[in-house]
């Protein structure tokens, strides 16, 4: 494996992941039973070495070499000798590329393109880890990417099966030690510890494994389980790990509660949740896991009442970015301290901007971004700040909005707009930045129609064509349809005069279709409804 010493990371994550690929049994009898030994060089070489002998003789033995491409790897001296020795004892056919950041004219090494060369290569940004290592296995495999992918289907299907048979014993287990727990033997407290950490592995690999595929009744009945096993013992007797695993387990089961709609009984584990990790804190008060567990207790919360009771989301939130500043103090390169701190101040910037309080809501939203701009010399390979550093940015576009400052909301946005597409181009695939993209853009819109007067009927129809791909991706996203039928709306009753007859009647056909989905989210929208039927009616009779 050949890469750059910046990339150590991925290059780890990529080695471990290859090293652990369960080869499907119908091919270790015909080709290899593992992808293994793979040899990953750590030392960091200067411009003062040379290519050790112990490279060279890997290379010497190796089939394959995986060049891992980013504008680092572009830079390195020595990714590109080693791409030079591989071609010259091997030939072509055996480097294998993987793009993990940029794109093919930003980070691959002069030597892959030397002599006009196209190389093949797997896409290995963070999205598309699990897609781009099944490439690389098939090429090293010598077989096609689609077969494989269809026998690594059928195979977590399987695993599924027996995740979901499985999971129903151990809960029956965890039901009948409930009923021991308390008179437990000292010496049957380590069999104990190693059932709950067995369950807590269950359970959240259930959730993973069964979320997209709808199947969240079968983690609420075993999680059931489980807390029917923890409830049984009083929290004093409960050391911190046994602590940490309960409330793990139970904010889980309130994200599934929340998924199904079953908002009280979510409130219901996330107050048990917010207990919990409040005396993990008051036990340990200058451990960060501890600071940041309590903290997640409090961002769920918050999250819950957000739209139904925002003043009481606002005690949450302060607490939220009380404990994540901490953190952040604690230490200002740690990346997950930083991503934190920065999404409390934008998160309680949005509640004070809920309750009208846009003073306090633009000092949030600069803090946050603030945070963010400090970050990206630090990190300057991490897109994930840059990205939320283009959504505090537009939070503080819209706030010019609600003081009616509209043309420089507008033009905010569209810069905001502009640096999302940047990101894009090298993750053209992420649907967290088209989704947001496809916000500022609908806001953009929202702004020119209702407050400027402003119709643009071609960027009006070809946001509607994006909004309608994405609610074809996904019906379920109640958000890109609520965004479709507010565009319509706006177009509609205040751009009617610009767009000829088919296109409105194709429009109001397709809010029909999506409308159902969300009838009964808000008064708004029921509004919204019966001055479409209205227009319909009057234009179509």
């Amino acid at each position: 494996m050949s890469y750059a010493h910046d990339d150590e990371r991925v290059a780890a994550r990529l080695h471990r992941a290859l090293e652990t690929y369960r080869v499907p049994k119908a091919l270790q009898k015909t080709h290899l039973e593992k992808i293994s030994p793979i040899f990953r060089d750590v030392t960091e070489l200067t411009a003062h070495h040379s290519l050790s002998e112990k490279i060279k003789d890997a290379v010497l033995g190796s089939r394959f070499l995986i060049v891992l491409c980013s504008p680092a790897s572009k830079q390195s001296h020595w990714v590109n000798e080693e791409i030079k020795l591989f071609r010259k004892l091997h030939g072509e056919g055996s480097i294998l590329c993987a793009l993990i950041e940029g794109t093919p004219e930003t980070s691959f090494p002069p030597a892959l393109l030397a002599g006009g060369r196209e190389p093949l290569v797997a896409n290995l940004t963070p999205k598309n880890l699990r897609l781009g290592t099944s490439q690389l296995a098939a090429s090293i495999l010598g077989v096609g990417l689609d077969s494989l992918i269809q026998r690594d289907v059928r195979r977590r299907r399987n695993r599924m099966r027996a995740m979901m048979a499985g999971s129903f014993i151990f809960a029956a287990i965890m039901g009948g030690m409930a009923w021991t727990a308390m008179d437990a033997r000292d010496e049957a407290e380590l069999s104990r510890a190693e059932a709950e950490k067995m369950v807590e592995y269950i359970i959240t690999d259930l959730d993973d494994e069964l979320a997209p595929v709808g199947k969240l009744d079968v983690v609420t009945k075993v999680g059931g389980q489980v807390l029917t096993y923890y409830q049984a013992i009083p929290m004093a007797d409960m050391d911190d790990d046994r602590l940490a695993r309960r409330a793990r387990a139970q904010q889980i089961l309130a994200h599934v509660e929340i998924a199904q709609g079953n908002s009280q009984k979510a409130l219901k584990d996330l107050g048990q949740v917010e207990k919990l990790t409040a005396e993990i804190l008051r036990r340990r008060p200058d451990d960060p896991d501890a600071i940041f567990t309590h903290a997640q207790s409090q961002y769920a919360l918050l999250r819950v009442y957000h739209s139904d009771d925002p003043q009481l989301a606002l005690t949450y939130a302060q607490v939220y970015k009380r404990l994540s500043q901490r953190l952040y103090e604690m230490d200002k390169d740690n990346l997950d301290f930083v991503i934190e701190y920065g999404w409390a101040s934008n998160k309680l910037g949005q509640i004070y901007r809920k309750l009208g309080d846009y003073d306090e809501a633009e000092a949030q939203f600069v803090e946050a971004a603030s945070t963010n701009e400090q970050a990206v010399p630090r990190f300057p390979k991490n897109k994930y700040i840059e990205f939320l550093l283009t959504r505090y940015r537009r939070n503080l576009a819209l706030i010019e909005y609600r003081r009616g400052n509209f043309e420089k909301a507008i033009h905010d946005l569209k810069v905001q707009m502009m640096a999302t597409d940047e990101l894009l181009l090298g993750d053209a695939e992420n649907f967290e930045y088209l989704d947001s993209r496809l916000f500022t853009n609908n806001w953009v819109q929202y702004i020119q129609i209702n407050n400027l007067k402003k119709c643009e009927p071609s960027e009006i129809r070809t946001l509607s064509e994006k909004l309608e791909a994405r609610i074809n991706h996904d019906p379920s996203d109640q958000r890109a349809t609520t965004w479709y039928i507010s565009l319509a709306y706006n177009a509609l009753q205040n751009c009617s005069a610009t767009f000829e007859q088919s296109w409105t009647k194709k429009t109001l056909n397709k809010v029909g279709e999506v409308y159902p989905l969300i009838l009964q989210k808000t008064e708004k929208i029921e509004k919204k409804k019966v001055w479409l039927d209205n227009y319909q009616a009057k234009q179509f009779p």
